[in-house]
């Protein structure tokens, strides 16, 4: 997350994000943490003997100028289990707008593990491709990408006209 924080700093900050497969689920968990309002997590107090260090979290926010994503986009992401100690940043539900790209014909990330992270969202859209676990390039699945995206920008400057 440091490495993320230190990439969202050096372009001025990010209006969205994707991701493959763990990028998925990282892509996810960062939509998260800069989702308002914010998604704390257990025990952060810093006077707290919890052990758990959440800088990461501040730095995250710092970066991204405390702005929320607009988008997230997810290929063959899946739910980091619990046992990873962010499940915090599941609930509620991520609410940044996500598109969901499963291959219907993935071994490496099941669909029943995709699924898992697509029920921990609001409202998502997901697609499903006859291939693998791999990114579609082809035209037929880059155009729903460059629609939904436009969708996106669209309701976002809506939002910035309104006073």
């Amino acid at each position: 997350m440091s490495c993320i924080a230190s990439a969202i700093r050096e372009a001025g900050g990010v209006d969205g994000v994707m991701g493959f497969s763990q990028g998925g689920c990282m892509a996810a968990l960062v939509a998260s943490a800069l989702e308002q309002p914010h998604h704390n997590p257990p025990n952060s107090d810093p006077n707290s003997n919890s052990g758990t260090d959440y800088t990461w979290l501040r730095d995250l926010r710092q970066a991204n100028n405390n702005r929320p994503l607009s988008f997230c986009v997810i290929y063959s992401g899946f739910y980091a289990p619990p046992t990873a100690g962010l499940d915090w940043l599941y609930e509620p539900q991520i609410a940044t707008p996500t598109l969901h790209f499963l291959g219907s014909n993935d071994q490496i990330v099941t669909e029943d593990r995709s699924m898992a992270l697509v029920e921990r969202c609001r409202d998502p859209l997901v697609l499903t491709h006859p291939g693998t676990h791999f990114v579609p390039v082809a035209r037929d699945w880059a155009m729903p990408v460059v629609g939904w995206l436009r969708e996106r920008c669209v309701k976002e400057a809506e939002k910035e006209e309104k006073p």
